[in-house]
C-alpha cells in the first residue's frame, strides 16, 4: 500500500448519468442512494430504455425514494418508464455498487444498484404516460447490445451478471 504525504488530498472518482468521470471536490458530502432497476427478458430479446440525456439503452428503474423498499421501487420505476406491471420478479436483487454523480442535482453518492429478474409482466391499460425522462421504450435484442450502445453495468447484469 502506497504512504500518502501529509496533506495530500485524496479525490473520488464518480461516474454521472452520461458516463462522464468527474472527481468529486475535498470536503463535499457523499450521500448514499439505492437505485432499482427491473430486467425483463423474453424471445432473446430484453426490455430497455433509451433516456432523454443519452443516446444508449438502459434498464428500467430509477431511486427509491425515502421509506421505500427497492422492491417496491423497482416496480413503481418499471411502470413509470415503461408502462409495464410488474406481476412476478425475483425478491432476491443482483447488487452492485457504484459512485454516481447526480449532475442535475450536483450531488456526489455511493449508490447501491439494486437488479431484479423479472418473471411475468403485463400491459397497463395505456392510461399511463410515460416519464418525461424517456425518449424510446423497445424489446431490443440481447446479441445487438454492447459496450457503445448500452449502459456498461446494465449489459454485465442482461448478460447474466449473478452475483
Amino acid at each position: 500500500m502506497t504512504k500518502l504525504p501529509a496533506g495530500s488530498l485524496i479525490f473520488m472518482k464518480f461516474v454521472d448519468r452520461k458516463g462522464i468521470v468527474h472527481e468529486k471536490p475535498a470536503g463535499r458530502e457523499v450521500k448514499k442512494r439505492d437505485s432499482c432497476y427491473g430486467v425483463a427478458v423474453r424471445d432473446g430479446s430484453v426490455l430497455l430504455i433509451k433516456p432523454v440525456w443519452i443516446d444508449r439503452w438502459e434498464l428500467p428503474g430509477g431511486g427509491a425514494d425515502p421509506e421505500e423498499s427497492v422492491f417496491d421501487a423497482m416496480k413503481r420505476e418499471f411502470f413509470e418508464e415503461t408502462g409495464f406491471v410488474v406481476k412476478s420478479s425475483d425478491s432476491k436483487p443482483i447488487v452492485r455498487k457504484q459512485r454516481f454523480y447526480s449532475d442535475d442535482q450536483d450531488i456526489f453518492y455511493d449508490s447501491t444498484m439494486n437488479f431484479f429478474r423479472i418473471n411475468k409482466l403485463e400491459q397497463s391499460d395505456g392510461s399511463q404516460k410515460l416519464s418525461w425522462e424517456i425518449k424510446k421504450v423497445k424489446w431490443v435484442r440481447i446479441d445487438f447490445l454492447d459496450d457503445k450502445n448500452t449502459h456498461k453495468i446494465h449489459l454485465e447484469i442482461i448478460r447474466g451478471g449473478n452475483s
